[in-house]
């Protein structure tokens, strides 16, 4: 067993928050997950339940056929220009 603060020096959990709060921190980076766009977010999450237990090679190119769909999309494209701009996102999914 070990500590909330154990756990977290050793990277096994990304948060520690004081005892009541987890819903509250749990919302929080729900928000900043969504505030993503949708195809980046979907293909994060397939890449990892595709890869999270296979050895390595595989996981790589696994998770390189997700990039790759994200990188040449319009998601990417807008997310690009709307830094440039300095503004929103406007993500579509595509």
């Amino acid at each position: 067993p070990l500590t909330a603060a154990e756990a977290y020096h050793f990277g096994l959990v990304g948060h520690v928050v004081p005892a009541g709060q987890s819903l509250n921190k749990a919302r929080e980076i729900a928000a900043r997950v969504v505030a993503n766009g949708p195809l980046a977010v979907r293909n994060a999450k397939a890449s990892a339940i595709n890869s999270g237990w296979i050895d390595e090679e595989d996981a790589r190119r696994i998770e390189q056929r997700f990039v790759v769909e994200v990188v040449r999309s319009e998601d990417a494209k807008e997310g690009l220009a709307a830094f440039a701009a300095k503004r929103e996102p406007r993500f579509t999914g595509r």
